[in-house]
């Protein structure tokens, strides 16, 4: 019996909905040419592997890195609206309005951001995605194209991907190296996968469904349940919960929705769940006789079950504390990219995660972007299932073609991947699966059985006058992402001459980066510590005169407004008087202090500095040391360097050794990601007391710290796992 005989009625065409009536959208006049094509989804996909290259999970963004993935984009998006003759077009559909009015909304909070260029590299990164959502949408055809089917247009690239970062991921486990391919946490890389492994899937039901399938071609297509068996081991076998339940969530409602659009044959769903089930099998049999990095699946998910409040301590315990940063800001929120400076002061002493991410990426946008961000999220996300759900009525009425169901299927699978791993993890934030995912709801959309709520029609490109302004938009696009990339580099330079000993050459470096990108705080906070080294030099005896070999003036504008310049470790000074030039010094640092907090508030490393050279400099300038340590010390309590300035101020500086202890021993109550920490508190333990006259207690404070640098050992000697 076929689904259009009497027997089996075809239920009710889609009524309009509030977005549009149910008819496809037209083809574009002037389609790409499948080679042009194939290049332009090469440049996305080879867009996304350079951005899983950033530093994910790290404070060191990588700008440079990121401003080359938004060139990509920006190409791409030229190469787009230049090739039809008559002028590109980019349906808007309810998807591309909402990522629109979430780029809006991210663009305005860099009013109130507290880190403005935190902000501003998350602006760059949602622009990226938005371009390559309206780059998908202006270049595939129409779901009534006659090639498609469901590997094209982009199923095959999605395969092709998941297979190269799946193989990479396999030999990296079996290389007993943690299976984590170009990511810094292997279940970002599970999360990847995960996303791509549906197109598989779908394709294999797909043809299933076809009753026109001969053997050789039926053959043929079995190779995609081995490309399905292989992305969903590398998926698991890190033994990432979170890649385990988003696994399972995807394949039920891949197979319901196949089930009710394609009508496969019941062995062909029993035939997709059953190689997800051998996967998992063969994933635990590896990680029960430790073939490789990966963790026992059974004992996380039965420890998880028997008690889920311990095992889910750490994520508990950042839940909990992002709740009281949404109470402090409910509304706007901090700022994007804040968080991992603002969750120091109230970090609890349960979590020993990194403190980088929420694992939650909706509480974390509630937190950074306030509550209107979250909802325009929610809003995304709803509108995402209901136009799915558009999909598959007019699929299983004859409205869409199953071709285009299949890729519908296979791209919501994949955002619901995503969107099920970001309640434990934090894709949402990184570029490599915002990128992706932009792809994926572009093609959802696509095709959708409705009109596009507006067209934006652009002029033809291959005249001179648009092409001019197209090129300048396009610079002064990038421009921001070519100044953070500069500002960044330069920085390095000057780091790296600092740490040489060639302070004058770091001074230009700072000074020209500050310049390149007066947003970012770090050369202003290195500069003001360049000075703070200086100014070790400074004493009466070691003044040379103005004129002597190698001397330079103070603030020369040929230094490119270094403010002293230095020669083989020498050092110049215009007045000769070592207390105006500590003076002089001194007040560019203070400055510089005021400039870096006025960008980044949060950093603690501004009042350690203050700090210091308060304490450092008393018989110049006024202030308290201790105040400064303190307030360094609330922004982040698990800052050792500040916390060891501190205790080494109350003890020298003010006499008082029991306070000093009593602070060190407040650290050592506290978890550290950096196993050296705890031994650098308790040296510092150990000093004190030695210090104070204390033998005993030296001794037994020495003895500690001995016994965790013997259990240290045996674990730096063979490889770790996390």
């Amino acid at each position: 019996m076929t689904p259009t005989s009497p027997a089996n009625p075809l239920p009710k065409q889609p009524r309009p909905g509030r977005w549009g009536s149910a008819r496809l959208v037209p083809a574009p006049p002037t389609p790409l040419p499948p080679l042009l094509f194939t290049l332009l989804l090469l440049l996305l996909l080879l867009l996304i592997g350079a951005s899983a290259l950033i530093d994910q999970a790290n404070v060191e963004r990588q700008f440079t890195l990121a401003a080359a993935m938004a060139g990509a984009v920006v190409a791409a998006a030229l190469l787009a609206a230049a090739w039809p003759a008559d002028g590109a077009r980019v349906p808007l559909g309810p998807l591309a309005l909402l990522l629109l009015l979430f780029w809006g909304w991210s663009a305005t909070a860099l009013g109130w951001a507290v880190v403005p260029y935190l902000a501003h590299y998350e602006l760059l990164a949602v622009t990226t995605a938005l371009f390559a959502f309206a780059v998908w949408r202006s270049v595939a055809g129409s779901p009534n194209d006659p090639q498609q089917h469901a590997l094209y247009p982009l199923g095959g690239f999605l395969i092709a991907a998941g297979l190269v970062m799946a193989g990479a991921m396999l030999y990296q486990y079996f290389s007993g190296v943690l299976p984590r391919g170009l990511f810094y946490n292997p279940n970002s890389a599970a999360g990847v996968v995960n996303m791509l492994w549906p197109a598989a899937a779908a394709a294999w039901l797909y043809y299933a469904a076809q009753a026109d399938h001969d053997r050789t071609r039926r053959s043929y297509h079995h190779l995609l349940l081995l490309a399905l068996f292989v992305m969903l081991v590398a998926a698991t076998i890190f033994g990432s919960r979170a890649a385990l339940i988003a696994s399972v969530t995807a394949m039920l409602t891949l197979c319901a929705a196949a089930a009710y659009a394609l009508r496969p044959p019941r062995s062909a769903l029993l035939t997709v769940a059953g190689v997800m089930v051998a996967a998992l099998l063969c994933v635990q049999t590896a990680n029960h006789f430790d073939l490789g990095p990966g963790r026992d699946m059974a004992d996380r998910v039965t420890g998880l079950a028997m008690s889920p409040a311990s095992n889910q301590s750490v994520r508990l315990a950042l839940w909990s504390s992002s709740l009281e940063l949404i109470d402090e800001a409910p509304l706007l929120g901090s700022g994007p990219g804040s968080f991992w400076l603002t969750y120091p002061a109230i970090r609890s002493d349960a979590d020993r995660s990194a403190g980088f991410f929420v694992h939650n990426d909706y509480l974390q946008i509630w937190v950074e972007r306030g509550f209107w961000g979250f909802a325009v999220v929610l809003a995304l996300l709803a509108a995402t299932a209901l136009l799915f759900w558009r999909t598959l009525r007019a699929a299983r009425c004859g409205a869409l073609p199953p071709g285009a169901a299949t890729a519908a299927i296979a791209a919501f699978a994949g955002v619901l991947t995503v969107a099920v791993h970001a309640l434990f993890s934090y894709p949402l934030h990184l570029a490599a699966f915002m990128i992706p995912v932009a792809l994926l709801l572009a093609e959802l959309e696509r095709l959708a059985p409705q009109r596009p709520l507006l067209t934006l029609r652009l002029p033809s490109l291959r005249r001179p006058l648009p092409a001019i302004g197209a090129v300048a938009l396009a610079a002064l696009l990038m421009m921001p992402a070519l100044l953070m990339a500069l500002g960044e580099r330069t920085t390095e330079r000057g780091r790296e001459a600092m740490a040489a000993g060639d302070y004058e050459s770091a001074d230009i470096a700072f000074n020209t980066a500050r310049q390149r990108w007066p947003w970012f705080d770090a050369p202003w906070l290195y500069q003001a510590d360049l000075y703070r080294l200086l100014l070790h030099g400074l004493t009466e005896d070691e003044a040379i005169d103005a004129g002597a070999s190698g001397s330079a003036s103070i603030g020369n504008s040929e230094n490119n407004g270094s403010v002293v310049a230095i020669n083989d470790g020498s050092l110049a000074m215009a007045t000769g008087e070592a207390d105006a030039a500590r003076r002089e010094l001194l007040t560019a640092a203070f400055t510089l202090l005021d400039g870096a907090e006025a960008r980044n508030p949060l950093r603690p490393q501004l009042d350690l500095l203050r700090g210091r050279l308060l304490r450092d400099h008393s018989d110049l300038v006024d202030g308290d040391p201790q105040a400064a340590f303190a307030r360094a010390l609330a922004l982040d309590p698990r800052d050792v360097p500040t916390r060891l300035a501190y205790a080494a101020y109350l003890a020298r500086s003010i006499d008082d050794h029991a306070a000093a202890i009593a602070l060190v021993e407040e650290g050592l109550k506290r978890h550290y990601v950096d196993r050296n920490d705890p031994i650098r508190l308790l040296a510092a333990k150990v000093s004190l007391y030695e210090e104070k006259g204390d033998v005993a207690a030296a001794a037994t404070a020495r003895a500690e710290m001995e016994a965790r640098l013997e259990a240290l050992l045996p674990q730096e000697a063979v490889p770790q796992r996390r």
